[in-house]
């Protein structure tokens, strides 16, 4: 008689990783840029997967960030991140962790600064650095048949044989 057994296998491991892009001057990189006009920064992998930053200093009269999962056209996969923002210069502060499932090129996920204007006179550096981990989602329950060594058809077989 065949039995199955559900078998959790532990989940794979997280991959962590982060990535720096520094603005010398927003307010010089403002003035150069037209508004809706971004930067981006080099691309970079964490966890098999290639992401770079956006970095729009115009956008409705201030900043925003955003992590874009860079895609291989029809053959992307769905990854979940979690990830932050942390900030120093213009802007000090750190975001919250977001957790979300890309499934394509994605500027679904920014974050927007607030900032006044700058004056050219101000040291108006901005460092970013996104920290981000890459989830793999856990094994599926697998079923594994097993086997006993007594069927149904033992006790037959042995009153065939007597």
């Amino acid at each position: 008689l065949c039995k199955s057994n559900a078998v959790l296998e532990p989940p794979k491991v997280a991959m962590v990783g982060s990535h720096t892009l520094t603005v010398c001057s927003v307010s010089k990189l403002s003035a150069t840029l037209r508004n809706g006009e971004c930067i981006y920064s080099t691309h970079f992998a964490v966890g098999g997967s290639t992401w770079y930053l956006k970095f729009c200093p115009r956008w409705l009269q201030s900043g925003i960030l955003w992590l874009v999962f860079a895609s291989k056209g029809d053959e992307m996969t769905p990854t979940t991140a979690e990830f932050s923002f942390e900030f120093e210069g213009l802007v000090n502060l750190e975001s919250q962790k977001t957790r979300h499932t890309f499934d394509r090129d994605n500027d679904d996920f920014y974050y927007h600064l607030k900032y006044t204007g700058t004056w050219p006179t101000q040291d108006d550096r901005l460092v970013v650095r996104c920290c981000l981990v890459v989830v793999t989602p856990e094994e599926v329950r697998t079923t594994i048949p097993t086997c006993s060594t007594e069927s149904v058809l033992t006790p037959l077989l042995s009153a065939m044989h007597r």
